[in-house]
C-alpha cells in the first residue's frame, strides 16, 4: 500500500471519528478512543491469541452496542492507515491518546465553567 493510500485512510479515519464525537455523548466517545489505544497498544490483533477489549467495570455501562460498532467500524477503517506498520500504527495510537487527553481536558474545564455559573 502507498504511502498516499495510508494517509486517505487516515484522514477517512480521523473524518468518521469526527463525526462520531458529535453523535456519541463524551463518555462514549472518550471510551472509544481509549479502546482504539488499546486495540493499538496490543498490535492491532496482530499478537498471538485473542485479544480482550473487555472496558473496565466502571466503563461497561458505556460500552454500548453503538460503541462496539464504532469501535469494530474505526479500526476497520484505521487498518489500512497502519498497513501493520508498528512504528505508524504506535505514532497513530500516540496522536489518538493525545485526542483523549485534550477531550479529558475540555471535560475539566467545562465542568470549572458550569460549577463558577451555578454558584
Amino acid at each position: 500500500m502507498t504511502g498516499d493510500t495510508r494517509d486517505a485512510a487516515l484522514l477517512r479515519t480521523y473524518e468518521h471519528l469526527d463525526g462520531l464525537r458529535a453523535r456519541l455523548p463524551s463518555a462514549e466517545f472518550e471510551l472509544l478512543l481509549r479502546t482504539l489505544c488499546r486495540i493499538g497498544d496490543a498490535g492491532g490483533g496482530e499478537g498471538p491469541g485473542p485479544m480482550d477489549v473487555t472496558p473496565a467495570e466502571a466503563d461497561r455501562v458505556h460500552f454500548t452496542p453503538a460503541v462496539q460498532k464504532a469501535v469494530v467500524t474505526s479500526w476497520e477503517m484505521l487498518e489500512p492507515a497502519v498497513d501493520y506498520d508498528r512504528g505508524r500504527l504506535r505514532a497513530i495510537v500516540q496522536g489518538l491518546k493525545v485526542e483523549l487527553e485534550r477531550a479529558d481536558r475540555d471535560a475539566v474545564s467545562l465542568d470549572g465553567i458550569l460549577r463558577a455559573t451555578e454558584s
